[in-house]
């Protein structure tokens, strides 16, 4: 048991398949076919700072306003991210279409032609999307590593040791009794050792077709992305109906039948006349 707390917490240090680490994900589309996505990267800071006491105050802010001002120079708009645990940063961009949205997809996603596909018809439409998801690939970030980078930055002073139970991390000997000691002194609920990662996807019309583990709601489903298997694979497909095309058509039929009705009768009145 404590091997397999000790390898939990190697995972938890190295930033791989942790419940300290929080990688949620959105995606929302409108009935205008007008596409959100936004990712929250969030860190446990009663986990971190039980750790390394000066994690949030040195190294973590530093971070989060960085990450930040690289994503507003491309156009995203940015919101700190709080809640009782965790702590991080949300980003997101809005007003992309099913030909662009592939482009902005987060790390860990991959970026193919099939992502968002549109197929639309005078009045039905069909929507597929169809998404590849690594959370190995997500954790090799830029911002995942300049947290990572910011959070060693300190730990050596409270946990470096060559004595008792060690590994390297980090290219530095850790004292993984040393981090247990400090893991089981957390007062209250300690934070588990298991991945946090989710992705929700809202569409404007009841899907045709999903594997989501969860529907929340009508037109509401979420996928877990912290499953043992990797890549994780998301299918989600519905159609959508636009019947003021119809109405339009119909409406533009009506308008010419009563224009060309008008043109007979001036036209015959005209001859009448003319007799």
């Amino acid at each position: 048991m404590k091997k397999l707390f000790l390898a939990g917490l190697v995972c938890c240090m190295t930033f791989i398949c942790t419940g300290c680490v929080k990688l949620d994900y959105n995606i929302e589309i409108s009935k205008g076919d007008r596409i959100n996505i936004s990712q929250t990267q969030a860190y446990n800071m009663k986990f971190f700072t039980a750790l390394n006491p000066a994690f949030f105050e040195d190294g973590f802010k530093k971070s989060m306003a960085t990450i930040a001002d690289n994503y507003k120079g491309l156009k995203y708009r940015t919101k700190l991210y709080n809640d009782d645990d965790f702590s991080g940063l949300t980003v997101s961009k809005d007003g992309l279409t099913f030909k662009s949205a592939k482009e902005v997809l987060p790390a860990g996603f991959r970026r193919e032609d099939d992502s968002f596909i549109a197929n639309k018809g005078f009045v039905k439409s069909s929507y597929k999307i169809h998404l590849f998801y690594d959370m190995n690939e997500a954790l090799k970030s830029p911002d995942i590593l300049a947290v990572q980078k910011d959070f060693s930055a300190g730990l050596p002073n409270a946990v470096l040791s060559r004595r008792r139970q060690t590994r390297f991390i980090n290219n530095q000997l850790v004292d993984m009794t040393s981090i247990q000691e400090k893991y089981e002194a957390i007062e209250g609920k300690k934070p588990d050792i298991i991945p946090v990662s989710t992705l929700t996807i809202k569409i404007p019309a009841k899907a045709t077709r999903d594997n989501a583990d969860n529907v929340i709601k009508d037109k509401e489903y979420q996928w877990n992305l912290a499953t043992q298997e990797q890549p994780v694979e998301i299918i989600l497909e519905y159609e959508t109906l636009d019947f003021s095309k119809l109405a339009a058509a119909v409406s533009l039929i009506v308008l010419l039948g009563a224009v060309l009705y008008l043109v007979q009768k001036v036209n015959k009145e005209d001859v009448v006349k003319g007799l």
